[in-house]
């Protein structure tokens, strides 16, 4: 959430660079309130807030994404080409200072890293994370299990089941 404060305090600040973190959680921030708001407009009646919401981003989100595009050593003009200013976005940020000033992860230009490297010395358990790794990955190979099975017959009455009997767990 800091980082989409961040971004609206600079709200037209196009010079400088964005690192990554910034730009994407002022995107995944954006898009959950455009949600929330999107289902309050529908609620009460009145869909012209998220509108009104998306027009009061948009400088924003323009400032961002240019800064972020200087960050990987490009100009802002290339968040206009549809694929590639994606493939920029995700992209780690050029390493130095480059011409559109110092790289925001380096300790010196940001001293806020130097805070958050002196409480990051937990140690970390691998199991717990390879936990949660292999169980989303079950979880997805069971769903795609499920909705490539054809079940076309039951075995107690040997009729045809509907589209609409089989139960739906998974939506992608």
């Amino acid at each position: 959430m800091n980082y989409y404060i961040k971004v609206l305090q600079n709200y037209a600040n196009f010079n400088g660079r964005a690192r990554r973190s910034e730009y994407w959680y002022f995107v995944l921030f954006n898009f959950l309130i455009s949600i929330v708001l999107g289902f309050i407009g529908g609620a009460i009646g009145f869909e012209l807030i998220g509108t009104l919401y998306s027009l009061a981003v948009l400088l924003p989100s323009l400032a961002v994404a240019v800064r972020r595009m200087h960050d990987v050593g490009k100009s802002g003009w290339f968040i206009l080409i549809p694929i590639y200013n994606l493939i920029l976005a995700c992209t780690d940020s050029q390493v130095g200072e480059n011409e559109y000033g110092s790289n925001p992860k380096d300790s010196v230009a940001n001293p806020d890293i130097l805070d958050a490297k002196k409480h990051t010395n937990k140690k970390r358990n691998p199991l717990h994370a390879g936990f949660f790794y292999s169980f989303k990955h079950s979880f997805i190979y069971i769903c795609f299990l499920w909705k490539t099975t054809p079940l076309t017959t039951t075995s107690e009455t040997n009729t045809a089941m509907r589209p609409s009997q089989i139960p739906q767990l998974c939506w992608f």
